[in-house]
């Protein structure tokens, strides 16, 4: 996968085969011609339990580093920032259904 790298996304940190965490909490996964977005390991435990979840919708274009969704747990509440440019494709919003609360069609791979 390739990126810009930006400083509010806050570069890479390769963390298994595909999959990699962001400086700013995101875990993202290419997978299909796909990009999932989810959450660090440290972002859920600083997080706490999920209490809102809100983001773009479907079809909505991103820009790398944009703000791609808010999460609010018990303990705090953070935004998240697209790895990629691209489209939202699909939205769980739902970490007890999916690790991966949206998936981005990118621009370019």
């Amino acid at each position: 996968m390739q990126t810009k790298r930006s400083q509010k996304a806050g570069g890479f940190t390769a963390m298994k085969e595909h999959v990699y965490i962001t400086g700013t909490g995101e875990r993202v996964r290419e997978r299909g011609g796909l990009v999932e977005v989810g959450l660090s390991p440290e972002a859920q435990v600083a997080l706490g339990d999920l209490l809102h979840f809100q983001s773009l919708k479907v079809g909505d274009r991103v820009k790398e580093g944009d703000r791609l969704f808010v999460v609010e747990g018990n303990l705090t509440a953070a935004e998240f920032y697209s790895p990629v440019d691209g489209y939202i494709d699909s939205v769980t919003g739902d970490p007890k259904i999916s690790d991966w609360l949206v998936t981005l069609k990118p621009r370019e791979m």
